[in-house]
């Protein structure tokens, strides 16, 4: 697990994580659900979005969010 954080962080490869019971980190379950279904297992769904998602990161102020576009 450290070793991949590793190679993500020092690639400047942002990535998300969300806290479960956050009052300001949270998934829009319901968006998700009515997406595409590519593949689903036990632990990974893999859903397919109509329009391109804008993702805004910024790593500095430990700040993101994903817009979707419609």
């Amino acid at each position: 697990g450290s070793h991949f954080f590793h190679n993500i962080t020092s690639m400047n490869v942002g990535y998300f994580a969300v806290q479960n019971g956050s009052r300001t980190c949270f998934i829009h379950r319901e968006i998700l659900e009515q997406q595409t279904l590519i593949n689903s297992t036990k632990y990974f769904r893999h859903v397919r979005f109509d329009r391109p998602l804008t993702i805004i990161m910024n790593g500095k102020k430990n700040e993101a969010g994903i817009v979707i576009n419609e």
